[in-house]
């Protein structure tokens, strides 16, 4: 009996085994004591792959710090020219200048011309040079030129507003173009009797100027050599006056006098615009041509003319005919006047 269950529980056992894989029947067998070979297969393990480590989006990113402002760089303000410390030196070819220890006075010594420092160039240009003593502009009042000097150089002292004195010897023959332009201060100027010349613009913007001695032996004074001198209010031409040049007087608002020598055969245009108080005009000869001039004034009357002979007297003959010619180049210049205005 025991025997044929067992043979029953063998056959159950070996059709089950029969239904099952490889790997469970070499377990069946080894369960029911036959061992089975089993083949192993080793796969080499394949080398981790290093990923890049992924950043947490959750945590904080460190940005870089943002760089502040850089600071404006502090420049040094440009410092103004050096002064060259010179208290001398040349001002021509044998003149030479020289500063006084105060540096107040300006002395000009040597024989012959001085250098022009400025002058025209061409018929619309002008050209200017440094000032040797240019750093000492603003301390000048003092010009002493010395005996031996023959000229006014051009621009020499040009804009010297604090210039008061001016001592200028004879032997002087010329006074050049702007020589004394812009001199502020300057009141009165004696020019020696051996000047002939002055030139261009030489006194121009000498504003407060009301006296100048202008010599016996001066022949030409050059355009605007007086432009805006608005003190001036008497002057005196030489007798030996022949030309004076474009706006010679204009701008002379204190100009109320002017004597006209006979000797004028010239003046430029608008030698006297501007001269709104010139109401006194002499002359020392009677000829057509002071008279057309006259008539060309803008403040032409009332007219005084005079004639004096050598004595000092004038005749009642001569009075009655300045009257007369005067009254005649009175009513010429208002009918002018009148037609202009038409």
């Amino acid at each position: 009996m025991n025997t044929r269950k067992g043979i029953a529980l063998l056959l159950v056992l070996l059709m089950t085994l029969s239904l099952l894989p490889a790997g469970g029947a070499a377990l069946a067998s080894a369960e029911a004591g036959e061992p089975a070979e089993l083949e192993e297969t080793f796969e080499e393990p394949a080398e981790p792959i290093e990923e890049e480590p992924v950043e947490d989006p959750t945590e904080p990113i460190e940005e870089e710090p943002a760089q502040e402002p850089a600071e404006p760089i502090e420049e040094e303000p440009a410092e103004a020219p050096a002064l060259d410390g010179a208290s001398s030196g040349s001002a021509g070819e044998n003149v030479t200048w020289s500063l006084s220890e105060d540096g107040h006075t300006l002395t000009i010594s040597g024989t012959g011309p001085m250098e022009d420092y400025i002058w025209r160039s061409g018929e619309n240009s002008v050209t200017y040079m440094s000032l040797p003593w240019g750093n000492n502009l603003a301390e000048i009042t003092r010009v002493v030129v010395e005996e031996g000097v023959t000229t006014v150089g051009g621009g020499a002292f040009k804009g010297l507003e604090l210039l008061e004195s001016v001592e200028l010897p004879e032997g002087i023959e010329s006074v050049g173009m702007s020589a004394f332009d812009g001199c502020v201060s300057l009141t009165e100027l004696e020019l020696p009797s051996t000047v002939t010349e002055i030139g261009e613009t030489a006194f121009k913007d000498c504003t407060s100027l009301y006296s100048v001695g202008l010599p016996e032996g001066l022949r030409t004074i050059g355009p605007y050599a007086f432009e805006f001198c608005e003190s001036l209010n008497d002057i005196k031409l030489p007798s030996t006056v022949t030309a004076l040049g474009d706006g010679v007087f204009a701008g002379c608002e204190g100009l109320y006098s002017i004597d006209l020598p006979s000797s004028l055969r010239s003046i430029g245009r608008n030698a006297f615009d501007g001269c709104a108080a010139l109401t006194a005009i002499a002359l020392d000869d009677v000829n057509d041509f002071l008279y057309q001039v006259i008539a060309d004034f803008k403040a032409a009357c009332p007219v005084v003319c005079r004639r004096i002979d050598r004595s000092g007297q004038l005749s009642d003959e001569d009075r009655n005919t300045i009257i007369r010619k005067a009254q005649e180049t009175k009513t010429q210049w208002l009918a002018r006047k009148e037609t202009a205005t038409v």
